[in-house]
């Protein structure tokens, strides 16, 4: 599978992630199947450098928003703000949401693809595109249109 952007939606993503340096920048991308038609920046609720947490009361609001233009939420970005373009194990951890009455681990959102853009090098920022199955990071084709 791929996950199709915009050279201005990577570009957008790279200038959200040098803004909220030292911490990681986090935000929802919006579009129909694989093909991103919005970018929405979220603050991150942790606050820094290492994770991130996409606001609860942003995630509700951005949600609206995509219902409103008959998108669907199809993937998350944040940066990584020293480390290559991979998943951390919190990553992959926070992909999954517990059930508070049956205490079972699922997806929070099956479907969706995760952009990583990394400022390990502050000059050349690396993106990069994964989906997370079962625990497992996959790696995806990046398509710029």
């Amino acid at each position: 599978m791929a996950l199709e952007l915009t050279r201005a939606q990577r570009a957008e993503m790279i200038e959200h992630a040098r803004a909220e340096l030292p911490n990681e920048c986090c935000g929802v991308l919006a579009g129909r199947g694989d093909s991103v038609e919005r970018v929405f920046r979220a603050r991150n609720a942790d606050d820094s450098p290492y994770t991130f947490y996409v606001d609860d009361r942003d995630l509700l609001r951005i949600q609206k928003d995509i219902d409103d233009l008959g998108l669907e939420l199809i993937g998350f970005y944040h940066s990584h703000t020293w480390s290559a373009a991979r998943p951390s194990k919190t990553d992959v951890a926070r992909a999954y949401a517990e059930d508070r009455q049956t205490g079972q681990r699922s997806a929070a959102y099956p479907d969706a693809g995760y952009i990583i853009v990394s400022l390990e090098s502050k000059v050349d920022p690396e993106v990069k595109a994964f989906r997370i199955r079962d625990g497992s990071i996959v790696d995806e084709v990046l398509v710029l249109r």
